[in-house]
This record gives structure tokens, C-alpha cells and sequence, in this order.
């Protein structure tokens, strides 16, 4: 297919940090104004990823774990069949959440020790295991970092390839810290937010006892333009992606609340001692 071929108005997510591109042989992210248009995967993947989404989002819905989840999550739009190259793509219109920001600047952090789910066969488990030997020290990966740099007016990436080189003692200064670092000045205000919110985040899943995320991440946006005139709620956002691996259980997601943990050792320990 030719990746370019998409309906007028429909275009290639221009922001995109990690998971697949849409290319010629790929059904990648795409973006139509403040939508993110999200390729529904092959069963079961896909299935599981929108029934997630329409449960959270189900206006009659009287299970308060998915009433309480919902504001940790992207706002979904339903389901749209889109033409690309004489074929009717499936895809989920969700909530663009980096339009309300001038410059975002964003990472998006996979959460948990363990990214194969209770279904995964042997040579899965192998194979998501050799992606990151570290992952059950650190409870999470850097997937990916767009950071603008406020001295030269360009943004700075950095793919899932740079976040996997890093060693455990590395992510905060080198991953972390990065990402919340332009030019020469360190975004404390950004911190204090994000910290905030992933606080929020773990309060959750401290009691929550009904869905177990596997591969699933946090998507962090911020505002890079410190002197943006644009009027918004919050100096940076937090929220959950990726549903593809949501099973239920009777139990507290350990493998998910481990990396939450660490990651806010990590942020909280780059505080200055006196804010």
C-alpha cells in the first residue's frame, strides 16, 4: 500500500514517539485535527484493546474500577473504517492529548517488570525478555522522547533503541532527567506534575483488583514553550495507553504497581532539596 494514500485530512501522526509507523507495509497511527487514529491489531489483540476503551468509556457503566480508571485515560470516539489503498482500515478515534500544548514534549514509559501476558507461548516469553535483560530490576523502559530544545528551536529524539542501551543506575540522569531538561534549564514545575499525577495513578492500582496491564505504558506530555500564551490546565499530563494486554484477575497488578514505584523513586529523587 502507499502509505501517502489516505483520505483528505487524514495524515501520518506528526508526533509519534513510539510503537509502529504507518508505512507501505504497516497500518501505523495516523492523525485527523485533535483525533489520534489508532489501528485496531488482528485478533485477539485488538479485540481486547477495544473492548478496554468501550467498557471505560460505556456511559451506563456501573463497575466502579472502570469508572475510576477513566480519567487516567485517553477519551475514545468510537470506531472508524478509513480507505487506504482500496482497503478499509479499522481504527479507534481517541483523544489527542498533546494538542492542548504548543510544543509537547513527550515520552512514553512501558510500565511493569513483565511485558508477556498469561497467554504468551515460550518463544514469546524469550523474545520479550531479550528486548530489555534488565526490565525486571528497573519495573519499566523508555520507548521513546521528543524534547524541544528551547535554544536552538528544534526538537530532540530519542527511539526505544537509546532507552533499552541504558543501564539501571542511568535512567534517571540520562532518560528521565533528559527528558525534563531544555537547554540549560531543568523543569522542576514539569516534575512536580508529573509526580503528582503518577501518584494518582498508583493510588489507583493500590486498590484496584479486577485488570492486570501487561505492555501497556504512560504516555507524558508537557508544555516545552515556557513563554506559550496558549491557556492550559496543566503544565504537563499523564495518561495510560495501550490496552492490548489487559486480562482480569481477582488480584493486585504487582507486575504494574512495581514499575509505577520505581519510576516515581526516580522523579521524586530528582527534587531539589528545597522547592
Amino acid at each position: 500500500m502507499d502509505p501517502l494514500d489516505l483520505p483528505e485530512g487524514v495524515k501520518i501522526l506528526s508526533h509519534q514517539v513510539a510503537g509502529h509507523i504507518h508505512s507501505a507495509t504497516c497500518f501505523g497511527l495516523l492523525e485527523r485535527g485533535n483525533i489520534v487514529l489508532k489501528p485496531v491489531q488482528r485478533f485477539p489483540k485488538g479485540n481486547r484493546e477495544l473492548e478496554f476503551y468501550e467498557a471505560v468509556n460505556n456511559k451506563n457503566q456501573t463497575d466502579q474500577v472502570f469508572i475510576d480508571i477513566r480519567k487516567f485515560v485517553p477519551k475514545f470516539y468510537g470506531i472508524e473504517y478509513i480507505p487506504i489503498s482500496n482497503k478499509n482500515a479499522k481504527y479507534m478515534r481517541l483523544e489527542d492529548i498533546t494538542k492542548v500544548f504548543d510544543r509537547p514534549c513527550i515520552t512514553d514509559l512501558k510500565i511493569g517488570k513483565q511485558t508477556f501476558n498469561p497467554l504468551a507461548n515460550p518463544d514469546k516469553i524469550i523474545k520479550e525478555k531479550s528486548k530489555y535483560p534488565r526490565l525486571p530490576e528497573v519495573g519499566f523502559q523508555i520507548l521513546g522522547m521528543r524534547i524541544y530544545d528551547t535554544v536552538t528551536n528544534n526538537y530532540v529524539q530519542y527511539d526505544r533503541v537509546y532507552g533499552r542501551s541504558l543501564a539501571p543506575e542511568d535512567l534517571g540522569d540520562k532518560g528521565l532527567k533528559l527528558y525534563l531538561t531544555q537547554g540549560n534549564c531543568f523543569r522542576v514545575d514539569v516534575l512536580k506534575e508529573i509526580i503528582k499525577q503518577i501518584k494518582e495513578i498508583r493510588d489507583f492500582f493500590q486498590n484496584q483488583t479486577k485488570l492486570s496491564f501487561y505492555s501497556s505504558s504512560l504516555l507524558v506530555v508537557y508544555e516545552g514553550n515556557m513563554k506559550a500564551k496558549k491557556q492550559i490546565p496543566n503544565v504537563a499530563l499523564v495518561k495510560m495507553i495501550d490496552f492490548a494486554h489487559v486480562f482480569s484477575t481477582q488480584e493486585h497488578d504487582e507486575n504494574y504497581a512495581f514499575g509505577l514505584e520505581i519510576l516515581l523513586k526516580l522523579f521524586t529523587n530528582m527534587l531539589p532539596t528545597k522547592i
